[in-house]
């Protein structure tokens, strides 16, 4: 197919009215599995639409694509400098049959919003023509119309705070050795309960913003072994030795589970901050030296201290001030593939 014939397909025109600067996120799909009777879509395309934003699917065949990945990352040195730097790799698609999805992009959608819509899509997708339709992504780019300029995005990386450490005093030392020793003195279920939790603890560090509460969440009903607010609620009251109506006010437990309540029950994400993330990692490691016998070491406590704020947690509140990074270069900067057309396919 003419790179200029698949740009058609993967850009409706009405996308944009009048608009001057126009540009869609288009995700690559690898298909497994596929024989001739399934390609009732190749060569054409097909309009969707999820959550009221229009996404495109066109089956094509794509070669000698070559395009630039961007991998940015913070490093440190032993004289205490930190510094963002981005490694550039160049890559050749693999000639093969592709699954692509392309939706617009702003001041309709950001690409991280157009990437999680996508997703949305994609499930659908999976369960209408089985999982080896969209078996993997194979690459996204942002692409500019008409001029079909490709440049590929890389993920937000959250900004190191001071607040965070490292801290690496004794006292840091002995809190490790601590938790490590009650938990290699526990076994059966409470220790599988707390190794799954610590796991999905890490797991939400690592998550994009919109993505951690959920895996917090989860972590600590699993902990928990319960997912009633009152059964969580009772076990932070007897850390605290404290009145409940102190637990859910004071420290704030009544928030998160409203938290809690928006995406389990009406699926509205929690853009978390650093500061409130850092508050819900406060609660759970409150709960794990529950469940570990160890004292309370009062972390809620300690952030409201230093400043937090239990308004922080609102989601109307708590999506301000959410210090992140867009490492992606700007459009135009690196070639996509020096000598000939970036969307070239075969």
């Amino acid at each position: 197919m003419p790179a200029a014939r698949l740009l058609d397909y993967l850009c409706n025109p009405a996308w944009f009215g009048g608009q001057e600067a126009r540009q869609i996120f288009v995700r690559y799909y690898v298909p497994v599995l596929v024989g001739p009777d399934h390609l009732r879509l190749a060569n054409t395309f097909e309009q969707y639409e999820i959550g009221g934003i229009p996404v495109r699917l066109v089956i094509a065949q794509i070669s000698d694509q070559i395009y630039i990945s961007n991998h940015p990352a913070w490093t440190s040195t032993a004289d205490g400098n930190t510094a963002l730097i981005g490694e550039a790799i160049q890559r050749k698609l693999p000639d093969s049959l592709y699954v692509l999805l392309s939706t617009p992009l702003a001041p309709i959608q950001d690409w991280n919003t157009a990437a999680r819509n996508m997703d949305k899509l994609a499930s659908v997708l999976r369960y209408a023509f089985g999982m080896n339709f969209v078996f993997h992504i194979a690459r996204e780019a942002i692409v500019d119309i008409p001029g079909g300029n490709m440049t590929t995005p890389s993920r937000l990386i959250p900004a190191p705070q001071p607040s965070d450490g490292p801290s690496l005093g004794r006292e840091h030392r002995e809190l490790l050795q601590e938790l490590l020793a009650a938990l290699a003195g526990k076994s059966g279920e409470l220790a599988d309960r707390v190794l799954f939790s610590l796991e999905l603890f890490e797991r939400a560090a690592q998550q994009l913003s919109g993505a951690k509460f959920f895996y917090y969440w989860i972590g600590i009903e699993v902990l928990c072994g319960s997912y009633g607010m009152q059964s969580i609620l009772s076990r932070l009251e007897k850390a605290y030795g404290t009145k409940r109506a102190y637990v859910q006010n004071d420290l704030g437990f009544t928030q998160v589970w409203r938290m809690r309540t928006e995406l389990f029950h009406h699926g509205q994400q929690h853009d978390m901050p650093q500061d409130v993330e850092r508050y819900v990692q406060a609660m759970f490691m409150d709960l794990v030296r529950f469940h570990l016998d160890l004292p309370c070491r009062r972390h809620m406590e300690m952030s409201i201290r230093q400043g937090f704020q239990i308004e922080r947690l609102k989601r109307e509140v708590g999506t301000t001030n959410v210090l992140s990074i867009d490492a992606r270069p700007a459009a135009h900067t690196v070639p996509e593939s020096p000598g000939q057309d970036p969307t070239d396919a075969g």
